[in-house]
C-alpha cells in the first residue's frame, strides 16, 4: 500500500517561537506528536494517525490536517526542529510530497468519504489524505478505505 522504506514513532509536531519552552509554545506541546511516520519507497513523506477503537471523536480531522501542514511547513523550509529528535529528519526536506493516513476501526459519524475527499482535494498537490479502517480480533484485516 505505501511501500515504505523505514518507519519511524512519535515525530513531535509542537510550534515555537524561536525556541522550545512554555513561554514560546503557539500551538500544541508536550505530548502533541505524529503516531507514526516514515518515507515510502517514491519519496513520499508517510504520517499515520491511529486511533482506538472506541476513539471516532470528529477532532481527528483537524489533528491529520494541522500534521500534514506542519509536516508540509518543514518540507519547504518555513519551519524546522530546534534539534533533531529522531533519526532521518533531514529527509522531510527532500521529499515529494506528503501522504497522511487515519488509521481507525471507525470514524464519527459525521466524517464520510466526502469530507476525507474535499480535505484532499484543497490539499494538493503537495498532501494526500487518507481513512484506512481495519477490523480488530484474533488477526487484523485491513478494509479499504470507506
Amino acid at each position: 500500500m505505501t511501500k515504505a522504506k523505514f518507519l519511524d514513532r512519535q515525530l513531535p509536531v509542537g510550534v515555537f517561537k524561536e525556541q522550545v519552552s512554555i513561554k514560546t509554545a503557539i500551538f500544541s506541546r508536550g505530548k502533541s506528536a505524529i503516531d507514526i511516520w516514515g518515507i515510502s519507497e517514491d519519496n513520499a513523506l508517510l504520517i499515520f494517525e491511529l486511533k482506538a477503537e472506541q476513539n471516532d471523536k470528529v477532532g481527528i480531522i483537524s489533528e491529520i490536517y494541522f500534521y500534514a501542514n506542519v509536516m508540509r511547513l518543514v518540507k519547504n523550509g518555513n519551519f524546522g526542529y530546534e534539534k533533531p529528535c529522531t533519526n532521518n529528519l533531514e529527509l522531510i526536506s527532500q521529499v515529494s510530497k506528503i501522504e497522511a493516513y487515519i488509521l481507525a476501526p471507525s470514524l464519527h459519524p459525521l466524517i464520510d468519504r466526502k469530507l476525507i475527499e474535499t480535505m484532499d482535494i484543497c490539499t494538493q498537490p503537495e498532501i494526500e489524505i487518507h481513512y484506512i479502517s481495519f477490523n480488530l480480533g484474533s488477526t487484523m484485516h485491513l478494509n479499504q478505505e470507506f
